[in-house]
């Protein structure tokens, strides 16, 4: 295994274990959980630029660009998104499945007594809202997220001056 590799394996544990507190956070109520909550929140961009600081340290060349960037970051975010969704399966499955039921029931119950939906819709969604698909989809929209969080990343890395675009090196005075 490649430190890169290393490097995305061990940051995407931290990052998975980082998403799947916050996800528990959200149902502790107090200052305290929010602050914590929105700490966390910043603490992902924060552990994937240190990251990948480290990496571009350890190789040859020490600037990357903003696709290679972009794809580090995908990479951690799918570990990360993989580590987050098991937890959300396992914490709706098997330690609150009946909150899990209700909530979904009391989502169909305030959205019918809104609009007036057909009755095999609201089938179609009670079958299909499972524990399952709520880890996939929260999983997928991690995974989204890589993409515009890549390029923050690489803006920052950029203003910093660790970042090259396409074939063009700019040093720290803006000359070729």
């Amino acid at each position: 295994m490649t430190f890169q590799n290393a490097r995305i394996l061990t940051c995407g544990i931290y990052l998975g274990l980082i998403i799947s507190s916050r996800f528990l956070l959200d149902f502790q109520e107090g200052f305290f959980y929010v602050l914590l909550s929105f700490v966390l929140l910043y603490a992902e961009p924060v552990l994937i630029f240190c990251t990948i600081k480290s990496v571009q340290q350890n190789e040859s060349s020490s600037e990357w660009s903003v696709g290679k960037v972009i794809r580090f970051t995908m990479k951690v975010m799918i570990v990360g998104a993989i580590i987050s969704s098991v937890v959300k399966f396992a914490y709706f499955e098997y330690a609150r499945p009946a909150f899990f039921a209700r909530t979904i029931q009391e989502s169909i119950d305030l959205l019918t007594s809104q609009v007036n939906y057909p009755q095999e819709s609201i089938d179609l969604a009670m079958r299909y809202m499972t524990s399952g698909t709520f880890a996939i989809v929260s999983g997928i929209s991690n995974l989204f997220w890589s993409i515009p969080l890549g390029a923050f990343i690489a803006y920052v890395m950029k203003q910093e001056k660790y970042i090259v675009y396409s074939d063009l090196v700019v040093n720290d005075d803006g000359e070729k």
